[in-house]
């Protein structure tokens, strides 16, 4: 009698842990280091001019709170990895979730020469779900979009509904995403190219809050990407019953 076990799940979740305790240590310790060695530098020389002093505190600055929304990320994916029956369960209006975390990038593409286009439905668009998880989602996933588009890029948001789905769907003109790569950037800490990353200040954990979050809530988080020619990623979120909203969302 031969008995087989396919372990190649096994050997994939494997890699996943072990990559991200790889990329977490990494992204930890960097700034970590950084502020150690701006402290000794300002202990080592108390008359350190003052000009040279607030540039090194400044640094630390900088990265402590780089540190801290490492930290704040891992928190927040820690309770949507694992605190589904913790969510708060409301109706909600997606169009008011959106529009206000649309309306919340505007002045960073303006900054930053971007164009930003949203397409919502005229009438609410009821899902159940915790708002504060959700507002967090749609700007993660908003925020990535921005930072891989390049100057004079282009961002349509479009909310709408296909069946017993509300769909948001957000396309941008970036750098897009090789096929290889498009299933493994909802991995906690995963990044296309490290370097790049990094020097968009991201966590790398946005778009694994994401999908989480869509998972707690019964959706999907997918997306379909052309290197060079932009990327498309859909969120879609199970319709609430035809009711009346029991409470408004103020924007963000």
């Amino acid at each position: 009698m031969a008995v087989l076990h396919d372990m190649t799940e096994l050997q994939r979740l494997e890699t996943i842990r072990r990559d991200f305790v790889t990329n977490a240590s990494h992204d930890l310790q960097t700034p970590i280091s950084v502020i150690r060695g701006m402290v000794e530098i300002l202990l080592e020389d108390p008359g350190m001019l003052p000009e040279k002093r607030r540039h090194f505190l400044e640094r630390v600055a900088s990265q402590s709170l780089r540190l801290s929304a490492i930290v704040r990320d891992l928190l927040v994916l820690s309770r949507a990895e694992s605190e589904v029956a913790g969510l708060e369960r409301e109706t909600l209006d997606l169009c008011e979730i959106v529009g206000g975390e649309v309306q919340a990038l505007a002045p960073a593409c303006e900054a930053q020469d971007r164009q930003l286009r949203q397409l919502l439905p005229e009438e609410p668009l009821q899902v159940t779900g915790d708002a504060k998880a959700l507002r967090e989602a749609v700007s993660n996933l908003l925020d990535n979009v921005l930072r891989y588009t390049p100057a004079e890029g282009r961002i349509d948001v479009e909310l709408k509904r296909e069946g017993d789905q509300a769909v948001i769907q957000v396309a941008d003109t970036g750098i897009g995403i090789e096929s290889l790569d498009q299933e493994r950037i909802f991995e906690r800490l995963y990044r296309v190219d490290k370097a790049r990353s990094r020097e968009l200040a991201g966590t790398g954990l946005g778009l694994s809050i994401v999908r989480n979050t869509v998972l707690a809530h019964g959706g999907e988080a997918t997306v379909s990407s052309t290197p060079g020619a932009g990327s498309t990623f859909r969120v879609s979120l199970p319709v609430s019953p035809d009711r009346v909203i029991s409470r408004r969302i103020p924007p963000s």
